[in-house]
């Protein structure tokens, strides 16, 4: 059963673009009729699973949005690029080339290009996020969470498996221990004496 149609709304700048609409609510934030993005495509959009554009958001070329990822504002996909898993894009974000984005948000108009790989540490189930102007064209998994102009260059594999935090910025690198963030137990309040 199909979960979207194309329609005839053409994106203003790229004609070729169309608009989807919802055909029933198969997710709680999209109700039967609301449009969504922008596809070439049905390859674009996975008829299958959960997956969405919203806003003006670009799935095109050979590019393929599936499972139940998510590409909202102006995020794009082009190219050869694949958007699965529980990724989303957000803002004016791109994946491109023959980039993979399995997990994590990517924020800003930070991007994944080349033959990048953008996924969640399996072992720890932890994904990272981009944020500003970061680019991957590596491979990075795990708590990462990439800042300013940060790259990822070609080759490059950054894992990390722990459940701790590291911050990379450009000028510094900065580790957000679990336990710093983990609840503590609350103080034990005595009563005063009278």
């Amino acid at each position: 059963m199909k979960k979207y149609e194309i329609t005839g709304i053409a994106h203003p700048q790229y004609p070729w673009l169309h608009r989807v609409r919802a055909l029933w609510e198969f997710r709680p934030d999209v109700k039967a009729g609301d449009l969504g993005g922008y596809v070439e495509s049905e390859h674009n959009l996975s008829q299958e699973g959960f997956c969405w554009l919203f806003d003006d958001a670009i799935a095109c070329n050979g590019a393929q949005v599936c499972k139940n990822a998510e590409l909202h504002h102006q995020a794009a996909a082009t190219r050869s690029a694949l958007v699965t898993g529980d990724a989303k894009a957000i803002e004016q974000t791109l994946v491109t080339d023959h980039a993979i984005v399995c997990s994590g948000h990517l924020h800003g108009t930070a991007s994944a290009r080349g033959d990048a790989l953008v996924r969640q540490n399996n072992d720890r189930k932890t994904a990272p996020a981009l944020h500003a102007n970061s680019i991957v064209y590596g491979e990075i998994s795990g708590l990462f969470v990439l800042q300013e102009d940060v790259v990822v260059f070609p080759g490059v594999k950054l894992d990390n498996p722990t459940l701790d935090a590291i911050w990379v910025y450009k000028d510094r690198v900065r580790v957000l221990s679990s336990r710093d963030t983990a609840p503590q137990p609350p103080e034990k309040r005595t009563q005063p004496e009278r």
